[in-house]
């Protein structure tokens, strides 16, 4: 652990963590459009 200064490898792993889940809700908000969208054409 370190006593001063930032742990790099760490904000580069919740950064990337951050990112994955970034994307992940992005792909959920996609598809739910694309759902609304379905629906809308149906009616």
């Amino acid at each position: 652990m370190l006593a001063h200064g930032v742990d790099s490898d760490k904000e580069m792993e919740t950064l990337l963590q951050l990112e994955r889940s970034y994307a992940a809700n992005a792909k959920v908000i996609q598809a739910v459009n694309d759902m609304l969208d379905s629906i809308l054409r149906i009616s």
